[in-house]
């Protein structure tokens, strides 16, 4: 499956391709993508509260 859109660190146009769930080639595209899709890194918090009683 492919995917257009934008990176959310650069707002480059990309096409993403993606296979089994993982992304294999991202490619710069020199157009407008197809959609408006923004394309971000995943987020991940590790913070963690409440851990310890005090």
């Amino acid at each position: 499956m492919w995917l257009e859109g934008r990176l959310v660190e650069s707002s480059q146009p990309v096409r993403l391709h993606i296979a089994n769930g993982t992304i294999g080639t991202i490619e710069e595209i020199h157009t407008s993508p197809s959609t408006s899709l923004w394309i971000a890194p995943g987020w991940i918090d590790i913070q963690v509260n409440g851990s310890r009683p005090f």
